[in-house]
């Protein structure tokens, strides 16, 4: 899949003062157009310069193909933006490098107990050793500064939804985040726990953002949530369903496709989407 072109996203004016609930534009089938990411970046953007995570100009040409910024993304990596980012399929890509960065550098147990620090070597991972945007490698910056601290209760609510949360590239929980998409995944639910979101409202983001990452792997789902009982699609379905292992890993798109195969249905509606890599 590739990464489309970034253009100018919009912003809502009044700032979240911690969470609330966002609202995404869909589809007819459920899939979402534009969705406000709810989150606070405030000076998220500066310290990861400040501690050589994103080097400025290597991340604008990785994630806009040499062109600059939009204003609102110039803004968050300022420190500057102040309301929310609405996030659309051309603004997905600069959505992902941004929370990948603030994924890896954090230093969360996840990361630091977890199965990414496990087996030796961290830079053997892509989401370590892909990272090649900042001022030191990607294996240096691995959960090297505390950008995001959580309090005992936030962190189990964050371990909760990364262990049931997976991606469609591999079949891996965002819990071991060893590619750009849960690294990515991992920062914003960090943030968002940080912010006191629930776990409901964490599987709820996560739904929009990674139908955003992965539209076909959506459609799939969605498809296949229509012909079980109830007859949902990815607006209504439980979002701990649609992104469990039985669904949205590698093994599980592959399984529900069958079934739909079976039952003559094709899914449509998505498109484009986010690769495993910078750019």
């Amino acid at each position: 899949m590739v990464v489309g072109a970034i253009v100018a996203a919009v912003s809502i004016s009044t700032p979240p003062t911690r969470w609330e609930q966002s609202v995404p534009v869909t589809t007819a089938t459920g899939l979402p157009v534009a969705y406000a990411v709810p989150v606070t970046f405030a000076d998220l953007g500066p310290r990861l310069v400040a501690a050589g995570v994103i080097d400025p100009e290597r991340f604008t040409m990785a994630t806009s193909g040499g062109r600059s910024l939009t204003a609102d993304e110039q803004r968050i990596l300022d420190g500057t933006f102040d309301g929310r980012f609405v996030v659309d399929a051309s603004s997905a890509g600069f959505l992902l490098n941004f929370f990948w960065a603030a994924g890896l550098a954090n230093d969360n147990p996840i990361l630091t107990s977890g199965p990414m620090s496990s087996n030796g070597d961290v830079g053997r991972f892509a989401s370590t050793g892909g990272w090649t945007v900042g001022a030191r490698p990607g294996a240096e910056l691995f959960a090297s500064i505390p950008l995001v601290t959580l309090s005992p209760a936030q962190q189990a609510r964050l371990e909760a939804v990364a262990h049931a949360v997976y991606r469609p590239c591999c079949d891996n929980p965002t819990s071991f985040p060893d590619c750009n998409h849960g690294m990515a995944m991992l920062g914003l639910l960090t943030v968002m726990a940080s912010e006191n979101a629930s776990q409901d409202a964490m599987f709820d983001a996560a739904r929009w953002v990674s139908a955003l990452w992965f539209p076909a792997q959506a459609a799939i789902s969605g498809a296949y949530a229509g012909v079980q009982a109830g007859g949902h699609d990815w607006s209504t379905e439980d979002p701990a369903v649609l992104l469990s292992r039985d669904r949205f890993s590698a093994s599980g798109q592959r399984n529900i496709t069958a079934v739909l195969a079976s039952l003559g249905v094709v899914p449509g509606g998505g498109a484009g989407g986010t690769g495993c890599a910078l750019g």
